[in-house]
């Protein structure tokens, strides 16, 4: 957890905490950083803890995916976030900020999230509870998520993406 990951979102947590049923929602938190004793220490501060999970390092976290029904990633700066795709492969719909290749991933084409605005944990707090009262809208998001990640970010494809640009590298090199 560092300051790129725009951790400052968990002080919007008490707020959307409070618009959603008290029953079977929880928000995990994976990841280790500088920052995570002051995370854990804010956790604490606005009485957080029976809600937002700080889970630390996870060498595990196909567990996590699996126990999720959201993906967040609130980042301030991103490239390609290979968490967005893992997220991806198991169905989990996105919310995730418009920085770097976050919207390569989620845009219309893909139809398996939603971006905010860096740092606006209103606009992010208002996504999450669109896709947890959006029943249909969520649903969509799923199956796009899967659909999206098998069709443009699989292993075969990326590789065949790769050879591709080393090919056309090596033919203007002539």
């Amino acid at each position: 957890l560092y300051i790129a990951m725009g951790w400052a979102v968990i002080f919007s947590f008490k707020t959307l905490v409070a618009s959603v049923p008290s029953q079977g929602v929880a928000f995990l938190i994976a990841g280790d950083g500088e920052l995570f004793p002051q995370i854990k220490r804010r956790i604490k501060d606005k009485n957080l803890e029976s809600k937002v999970h700080l889970l630390g390092y996870r060498s595990d976290l196909y567990n996590v995916y699996a126990a999720s029904d959201l993906f967040v990633c609130p980042s301030r700066t991103e490239a390609l976030s290979f968490a967005l795709l893992e997220a991806m492969s198991y169905g989990l719909p996105l919310v995730a900020t418009d920085v770097g290749g976050n919207s390569d991933v989620i845009n219309e084409d893909s139809n398996c999230g939603l971006l905010v605005t860096p740092g606006n944990t209103l606009a992010l707090s208002s996504a999450i509870m669109q896709l947890y009262e959006d029943k249909p809208l969520y649903e969509n998001y799923k199956q796009g998520a899967l659909a999206c990640v098998k069709d443009k970010f699989s292993l075969d494809i990326t590789a065949r993406k790769t050879l591709d640009i080393y090919k056309n590298i090596t033919t203007q090199q002539k």
